[in-house]
């Protein structure tokens, strides 16, 4: 089991518990995401919870919930991320909530570093610091593609990054944009396992996976990463 779902599970149940109420004023997104969560049915979920944050993003419920899933879906960078801001904006019982999955989830990932396993970036075949692993090689031209949808509020964020990169560095990697929801993609996106958004991966002319990833917050960070792989090249 990549996290325990049952601490996982209890911190919705408090969070529906203390908080359902207040539902009733929310999207029907958010209601179709509390019962594909308790299904663990994640990816879906999310789906739903993103969608009913952009209706409302100051909601911290919605927050949080986009957290479980992120959690669910072993994507902890981006659970802690909603635990962190749910933290700070929100109070009582929810805040209680957020508070205590963050402490545990950091702490989860810092003891799973230490005992050598590599962090939860949805990595194939890099180091733990981000870095390609010994024996890996990129041949050829070193391709990007973007997992995107039109309704994930994180690509729409991630989108002046990527523009900016990639104009950066025309001509030195192929970086191309993917939109998972076109049923043209479906083979790309089955291929990559991909379930969540944006979702970033490393490919060399072989296909061969290189490294994955979410998203950057700054260029400076993207092209770092880049910068990585073509220096072993």
């Amino acid at each position: 089991m990549l996290l325990n779902i049952g601490k996982l599970m209890s911190y919705a149940f408090l969070a529906v518990l203390f908080i359902q109420p207040a539902a009733e004023s929310r999207s029907a997104d958010f209601s179709d995401g509390i019962t594909a969560y308790n299904s663990q049915q994640y990816s879906s979920a999310l789906s739903h919870f993103s969608r009913a944050a952009q209706a409302a993003p100051a909601d911290p419920t919605i927050r949080y919930y986009l957290g479980l899933c992120y959690q669910g879906m072993n994507q902890t960078d981006l659970a802690c991320a909603q635990y962190e801001w749910v933290a700070r904006v929100s109070s009582g019982v929810l805040r209680t909530q957020a508070s205590a999955a963050l402490a545990n989830l950091q702490k989860h990932v810092s003891n799973r570093n230490r005992e050598g396993s590599s962090p939860d970036t949805r990595r194939a075949n890099t180091s733990a610091n981000g870095t390609k692993s010994s024996g890996t090689t990129v041949r050829g031209r070193l391709k990007i593609l973007e997992f995107y949808t039109d309704w994930c509020p994180y690509c729409k964020g991630f989108q002046p990054v990527w523009d900016s990169v990639a104009s950066r560095m025309r001509g030195q990697v192929d970086m191309r944009q993917i939109n998972a929801d076109d049923d043209d993609n479906a083979a790309l996106k089955e291929r990559y396992k991909i379930h969540s958004y944006p979702r970033l991966v490393y490919t060399d002319d072989t296909g061969i996976v290189l490294k994955e990833w979410s998203y950057y917050d700054t260029q400076d960070e993207f092209i770092s990463d880049i910068n990585e792989l073509l220096a072993v090249k």
